[in-house]
């Protein structure tokens, strides 16, 4: 096996992390933690991480023919659900979805494991919503605030501005209304499983739009907006989801 290094902060809590995901059963079959770390000469504070030496995400399928990459897209997807299922029974909720990697074998693996949310493109409203508290010093949510995150939401991924939407989105979200952010974090910690397909369905959505070919299938485009949606209970769950791509 191949390995690559990569400098690193000294964090005793990442350490920590990637020791919980290789002691996840079946881990070497979904993910690529951290191996080894040695200690950098030139600086105290960074040390110098070994893990598996992986593919990453958008080169991997630029390697191969388009109708190669749809096949792909729905192989890998339906793995990394599985991935992030397993993530999410072990309470790790949040991934960089940069720190993907495809084996030689052609199957994807996680590399990146992070203790708080750290693209906002990926994030679901529900953990929107805690950025949006945290860049704006919240710690209870008005309605006005929550109007004023599902705008902020829409614009962020470029999606037109309506009142039918925000009024859709404030009504899903009403009962976290005036509770205290611990409340609002423990309900978008409860969510982490329809989050991960949230991820996911905007990571595939990117994908699909770079394969030049008009041989990706309806359904799998139709599957990506619904994982997608702004309102958790709109998603399809993991098993729902992964139960399609095994129908392509």
């Amino acid at each position: 096996m191949r390995y690559t290094k990569e400098i690193v902060p000294r964090d005793q809590r990442m350490v920590e992390l990637h020791r919980r995901i290789r002691d996840i059963p079946a881990s070497s079959l979904f993910f690529s933690p951290v191996v080894k770390l040695a200690p950098l000469d030139l600086a105290s504070s960074h040390m110098v991480a070994f893990r598996q030496d992986l593919v990453p995400f958008f080169p991997f399928f630029q390697k191969h023919h388009p109708r190669e990459q749809v096949l792909l897209a729905v192989s890998s997807l339906r793995h990394l659900l599985q991935a992030t299922e397993l993530l999410s029974r072990h309470d790790v909720h949040f991934i960089d979805y940069d720190g993907i990697g495809f084996h030689a074998n052609n199957t994807p693996y996680i590399h990146g494991f992070v203790h708080r949310p750290v693209q906002s493109v990926f994030l679901s409203f529900e953990l929107h919503l805690l950025e949006y508290a945290a860049n704006h010093h919240i710690s209870s949510f008005s309605t006005n605030n929550l109007v004023s995150a599902c705008r902020h939401y829409l614009n962020v991924n470029r999606i037109p501005v309506n009142d039918a939407v925000v009024d859709e989105c404030v009504a899903a979200f009403s009962p976290l209304v005036n509770r205290s952010l611990d409340e609002v974090e423990r309900y978008a910690l409860s969510q982490s499983k329809k989050s991960y397909v949230y991820g996911l369905g905007r990571l595939y959505s990117f994908l699909l739009a770079t394969i030049e070919t008009a041989d990706i299938p309806d359904e799998l485009v139709s599957l990506l907006n619904q994982c997608t949606e702004m309102v958790p209970d709109k998603r399809p769950s993991m098993v729902e989801a992964m139960d399609r791509l095994g129908r392509f």
